[in-house]
């Protein structure tokens, strides 16, 4: 699909990446190149207007965003979690056009064509409604809202992705029901790594992982 700029994406890349232990998860390469990178570039396909909220490792990781054409913001406060995140994010997101897109670094294995579905399935409901993929039972993101929407500026109002938001307003809800875990899965640990390297037979990543710990 064309590229809108009436959609505004915010990709959250501000966290620590706890459960990695000393790796940023983030620049972990994944088919050739970083994480970050590749979720960046599947963004720029859908929406020319994308915010990357940057905290923890934010020169390394801005970096490897190099020549894209996004704006980078920086949340001090991303020690105290990814609610701190959405609120900086949605703080310096324009809202002037018809939705905004809030969504994870860390996913993997979302493809433009999933985007494209998500943003149809939002212009189907006459851009009226929050979209919410979910696969086997469970959320997933990113989730877009309509810009005319307002949600809670205090940080104890919204959690992660304003989850809470969500949960205390399903009629303004709809969840889009898909047949892959493209909106799902994500990267939490370096078992998550291998395993997703694993089953996608991408042995140069697994290398460069393994060399990245020695």
């Amino acid at each position: 699909m064309k590229a809108r700029n009436d959609i505004e994406i915010i990709v959250l890349a501000a966290g620590l990446s706890r459960r990695m232990g000393h790796i940023n998860k983030l620049l972990l390469p994944i088919g050739g190149q970083p994480l970050i990178r590749r979720t960046v570039e599947t963004c720029l396909t859908c929406s020319t207007r994308i915010i990357v909220v940057l905290g923890h490792q934010l020169d390394p990781v801005r970096k490897v965003l190099d020549g894209l054409n996004v704006r980078f913001v920086v949340n001090p406060r991303y020690i105290s979690g990814q609610k701190t995140s959405v609120r900086c994010g949605l703080d310096h997101a324009a809202g002037d056009g018809s939705a905004i897109m809030i969504g994870l670094a860390d996913l993997p294995l979302l493809q433009p064509g999933d985007l494209a579905q998500l943003i149809q399935c939002f212009d189907d409901q006459a851009g009226e409604k929050i979209v919410q993929p979910w696969f086997g039972g469970q959320p997933g993101n990113p989730v877009l809202f309509p810009a005319s929407l307002t949600l809670p500026k205090q940080d104890t109002g919204p959690g992660p992705f304003c989850r809470t938001f969500i949960k205390d307003n399903p009629d303004l809800v709809f969840r889009l029901q898909v047949d892959h875990p493209h909106f799902t899965t994500d990267l939490d640990t370096p078992e998550d790594y291998q395993t997703l390297t694993q089953s996608t037979k991408n042995l140069s990543d697994t290398i460069l992982y393994e060399s990245s710990i020695a």
